[in-house]
């Protein structure tokens, strides 16, 4: 499988009913909840990169960094994508 967050190939560890458990070689171990994952994957490198940075800050320091939700992105972005 390859990294939601960086596409780097990476090993799935599990998936339950709270989500996607991944363990990537450049990112780490973390999971994505299910409800999660579709809006993860829509997102730019820099946005995916940032919820995983966001996760790990709130992790516990033995707790696996857990992508459970993305920040809106605001109305001009949606406007103006980037191409």
């Amino acid at each position: 499988m390859q990294c939601p967050i960086c596409g780097a190939p990476a090993k799935h560890l599990a998936e339950n009913a709270d989500g996607l458990a991944v363990d990537c070689p450049r990112c780490g171990a973390y999971l994505v909840t299910d409800s999660c994952l579709n809006a993860l994957l829509r997102r730019e490198l820099e946005e995916r990169a940032q919820a995983l940075a966001t996760a790990r800050r709130l992790a516990g320091p033995d707790e696996v960094p857990t992508i459970s939700s993305i920040a809106p992105r605001p109305w001009w972005e949606r406007l103006w994508r980037r191409r």
